[in-house]
């Protein structure tokens, strides 16, 4: 299969979808037009991407400004990843995650000031439009220039349907043969966003998924989305921008969109076009079923400690095969709720982090107690007590495909009896004050859901936080809790 296409198949399947799915109702982001066209201008920006991989970068570090894989950071750009560089993942060909790195976590050779530009091919030519008719003739799909009025742009119909699933389904494009370059390109990309966002009907051989139910502004929506996406990544300015403004000044709300699809389309829409960038990725570790596996669904994602981090060699996303809720009160965390396997709950976002294959069972085992249990290059070995508060390491047989993945537990008497969201509220502002700054359960609470993790009943304690200290986000209210605690400080120390 054609690498470019392969790559696109990755986001298609139930878990990813699901996933993302998933993010978008937790995070409640581009439900509003301005944060929907942000957000295109965001998956411009960064070409390098897959426009699906670009909106997933967005989604798991809002703000972000540039990102790269290791490989480019270092040969690309002479920059090298800071030592508590946190990886940000994206789908890729050959495996189930790929690392890319914000610009912030890296030093080095100071970026480039047309940093945005650096994979733009240049304005679309007579040679590359004549290689695109070649690749759409490939795939069925025929360009036929016709004599046409300024206001008539083009058009895309089946002219072929399959039978009994072995012949492909054709198609044939109309472009306005009296139209400048840009503008045919423009067409080009509006009409394929048509065919494969699935206005035209499935087609099985292309990856197209049934979506004729629209209504006509839907589909002109999410087309001109399409088109904008890949006109402006690829530096041919169109009538697209200007239809996506009018958009976002005539509609407050961008509801019947489906983001999924105008990304995918846009990706299937370069692939086609030979228009994917090439980012460049070290080449991942071998890894077997037999590697040792963690699974972290707490702070363990971003913050896998001094020790375990040089010994991951793969990261990959999945739930948790059990509940997890905020049941276990942390003195580290000056006791603020942490989050542990529970009765009552769901099961939540969870990485599996596959360390090195010379790690051993009995190492992987020290390593992770070491970390929950601030021990670490201690060298001390599992276990070291029991009791209602120390940490258990317990073990997944063949779980995604992976002999043994270990992770952390509590005994029942050390797990909280009943979950209440404003105690744990409470606690956690509470908390501000007693931990180690930035180890607090207000810190605790950003860290776990930045990274994706969603208990049932996270946003009822997000929202007493929020209403407990009358502030709009966690962030604030920790800086409003962190605030009142120094200045107190401040007071005694000049009592």
């Amino acid at each position: 299969m054609d690498q470019h296409l392969a790559q696109q198949n990755l986001f298609d399947t139930d878990s990813v979808r699901s996933l993302l799915d998933q993010l978008l109702i937790d995070s409640r982001l581009y439900t509003k037009s301005k944060d929907y066209k942000d957000l295109l201008d965001f998956v411009v920006r960064l070409r390098n991407f897959a426009p699906f991989n670009a909106m997933l970068l967005q989604m798991q570090k809002p703000g972000l400004s540039y990102a790269a894989s290791a490989r480019d950071w270092r040969e690309r750009f002479g920059r090298t990843l800071k030592e508590d560089s946190r990886p940000l993942l994206i789908l890729w060909p050959f495996g189930p995650v790929a690392f890319v790195y914000d610009v912030l976590d890296t030093e080095g050779e100071p970026l480039p000031e047309d940093v945005a530009s650096f994979f733009a091919r240049g304005t679309i030519d007579d040679t590359q439009l004549a290689s695109f008719i070649s690749l759409m003739k490939r795939k069925g799909i025929e360009w036929l220039l016709v004599d046409a009025g300024d206001q008539k742009a083009g058009s895309i119909r089946v002219t072929k349907y399959p039978y009994e699933g072995d012949d492909a389904k054709l198609y044939r494009m109309h472009v306005n043969r009296n139209h400048s370059l840009p503008v045919k390109f423009a067409t080009l990309s509006h009409e394929l966003g048509h065919l494969f966002l699935g206005h035209l009907g499935p087609d099985k051989a292309l990856n197209v998924p049934q979506r004729t139910q629209l209504s006509h502004s839907q589909r002109e929506l999410e087309a001109e989305s399409v088109a904008y996406l890949v006109c402006t990544r690829n530096g041919v300015t169109s009538k697209s921008q200007t239809y996506l403004a009018n958009y976002v000044t005539e509609n407050p709300t961008v509801d019947e969109v489906d983001l999924y699809q105008v990304m995918r389309a846009a990706g299937q829409v370069e692939a086609l076009l030979g228009l994917t960038a090439h980012t460049k990725y070290d080449k991942p570790p071998r890894c077997t079923e037999n590697n040792i596996g963690l699974m972290a669904y707490g702070s363990l994602i971003r913050d896998p400690g001094r020790e375990i981090r040089p010994l991951i060699i793969k990261r990959i996303p999945t739930k948790t095969p059990f509940p997890v809720e905020f049941a276990r009160l942390s003195r580290k965390r000056g006791d603020a709720a942490t989050l542990v396997p529970y009765a009552v709950g769901n099961p939540v976002y969870a990485e599996l982090l596959i360390l090195k294959e010379d790690v051993s069972l009995g190492q992987a085992r020290d390593l992770l107690w070491r970390r929950e249990c601030d021990e670490e290059e201690s060298g001390k070995h599992y276990p070291a007590r029991e009791g209602p508060n120390s940490v258990r390491v317990e073990e997944l047989e063949n779980f995604f495909g992976f002999k043994k993945i270990l992770y952390t537990d509590f005994s029942p008497a050390g797990k909280l009896a009943r979950v209440d969201p404003t105690q744990l509220a409470q606690m956690a502002t509470e908390s501000v004050a007693k931990a180690e700054r930035g180890k607090d359960g207000i810190s605790y609470l950003i860290q776990v859901t930045g990274s994706g993790v969603k208990t049932e009943l996270t946003d009822q304690y997000v929202a007493s936080i929020l209403t407990a200290t009358g502030t709009g986000s966690l962030a604030d209210a920790l800086n409003l809790l962190q605030t009142k605690h120094d200045e107190v400080i401040d007071s005694v120390s000049r009592a």
